[in-house]
């Protein structure tokens, strides 16, 4: 048994890794506009040679040849590393940790869309919805097999969408941009509103430490803009791997536990 299980934890991990490395050249094809999103060929994102399959072992490839593109030898941004390493750990996470085959695929497809849209909007400062329209369309379609009541959900949805549409419309666009929304609508969907409320409210805590952390040490501006997706991705994706866990720590915690219980 510990080996099957060993087995599987090295195979997700390396699924991971792969869908990472696919995901890196998506974000790039979806930003710069790139014909074949989903069936183009992987190039070198400075000389644009088109990369032999031995040059795209996730993780070993930028290895061995020192972060630098076999072909120009330029070096290939970390970023690319990045990708592959936190989709493997985040895959190897919920496999570990979720084995029921009803729950681990939707739960595997909704950690690869907040991936995705966490690197997009880090990297580009935008929300794309043709990443993020789809995800909330499962989203909605896997709420009817859930364990909880759909309404669970769909209060959730309505609490996020219409939490960052209020402070859209009220300033203009200038406090977060209209993609939030759609973000809010996305976490309600996978999480539900008791765990959307927490989502939000770790999001802003991620937020408030890393602002603080810029404005010291990176000469950042009061006034300087941060994506928000950065911390709402980040947030869902632990609420989404154990967020229970979190929500009753805090219900304890703070004595409320005796009142609400989820």
């Amino acid at each position: 048994m510990i080996y099957s299980d060993l087995i599987i934890w090295i195979f997700a991990f390396i699924f991971g890794t792969v869908l990472g490395s696919f995901s890196g050249a998506l974000i790039h094809r979806l930003h710069f506009d790139k014909p074949g999103l989903w069936t183009g060929r992987s190039e070198c994102p400075e000389c644009k040679t088109t990369l032999k399959w031995w040059n795209l072992f996730p993780l070993f490839s930028y290895a061995f040849q020192g972060g630098k593109c076999a072909y120009c030898h330029k070096r290939i941004p970390f970023i690319y590393f990045l990708y592959e390493l936190i989709f493997g750990v985040t895959f190897l996470l919920f496999v570990q940790k979720f084995s029921s085959p009803e729950v681990l695929p939707p739960l595997l497809f909704a950690a690869w869309a907040l991936l995705v849209l966490f690197f997009y909007d880090y990297l580009y400062f935008e929300v794309d919805l043709r990443i993020t329209i789809p995800a909330i369309a499962l989203a909605f379609i896997w709420v009817f097999f859930r364990e909880q009541a759909p309404s669970f959900y769909f209060i959730g949805a309505a609490i996020g969408g219409g939490f960052y549409a209020l402070q859209y419309f009220a300033s203009g666009g200038k406090w977060v941009g209209s993609g939030d929304m759609y973000f809010g609508v996305l976490l309600g969907l996978l999480l539900g509103w008791p765990l959307l409320l927490l989502c939000l409210f770790m999001a802003y805590i991620i937020g408030v430490i890393t602002a603080i952390y810029l404005i010291i040490f990176k000469d950042y501006g009061r006034k300087s803009a941060l994506p928000m997706g950065a911390f709402l991705m980040p947030a869902g994706l632990v609420c989404l791997y154990n967020g229970d866990w979190w929500l009753n720590m805090y219900l304890t915690w703070s004595g409320l536990g005796q009142y609400y219980s989820f």
